[in-house]
């Protein structure tokens, strides 16, 4: 038995090496470009049976080793205590999508954008009106959810759009995004942020940015 739980601790220890760099690297981006305060979003990724994802209140522009968690994506185990509040999200993500791995981040214009498409356009998406935004994301989603931070509801329903689009918007709150990997889940949330910033811009120039979805639909 203790011979079986040095192994798995040699196995995780091995693996957490590997993607660190990776954390690291990811979880500064996200923070230089202004994507999360110091404490806020997640990152994770699987490796067969397990998940690992970034510790709770971990700081993700300087994160450790240790802010990474190792979690079972079959049942509960203990890690969960000290896993990010969003592991169930990342876990039904994983698990129900072809990602094998997921960011969360809150990036600003993004978030705008969320309460300005379905409060006052009434339109539960955005339609990239750039044309890398639209050539790479064609159509982002946004979902209005009653309690928007670390519920069931969440979990239910955010996995669901993340099926069919690589990138969807929870209103007010922010994006998740998933990938093969996280070098491709951060580049749909740095074209998806960079669609909503030309999209903030025009409409402070006073353009119908209404008008302008329909321009590349050729494509």
């Amino acid at each position: 038995m203790e011979e079986n739980e040095d192994a798995c601790k040699l196995e995780r220890d091995a693996i957490i090496e590997e993607i660190y760099p990776q954390f690291k690297k990811f979880g500064g981006f996200l923070r230089e470009r202004g994507f999360n305060s110091a404490s806020s979003g997640n990152l994770s990724v699987r490796r067969g049976d397990k998940m690992y994802i970034t510790r709770r209140g971990s700081m993700k522009g300087d994160l450790q080793p240790c802010d990474i968690v190792e979690l079972s994506l079959e049942k509960e185990d203990s890690g969960i205590v000290i896993a990010s509040t969003e592991s169930y999200i990342h876990r039904n993500i994983l698990l129900q999508t072809p990602a094998l791995a997921t960011i969360h981040c809150h990036p600003p214009n993004t978030v705008a954008l969320s309460f300005y498409y379905t409060m006052v356009l009434k339109q539960d998406y955005i339609v990239p009106i750039d044309v890398e935004g639209h050539y790479l994301l064609k159509k982002i989603p946004i979902i209005t959810l009653k309690n928007p931070t670390g519920s069931k509801e969440m979990e239910d329903e955010i996995p669901k759009l993340l099926r069919n689009f690589n990138i969807m918007i929870l209103r007010g709150h922010g994006v998740f995004s998933r990938g093969p990997n996280l070098t491709e889940a951060y580049n749909w949330v740095t074209v998806c942020e960079e669609s909503a910033t030309a999209i903030y811009k025009c409409t402070q120039l006073g353009m119908d940015v209404m008008k302008m979805q329909g321009q590349y639909d050729q494509w």
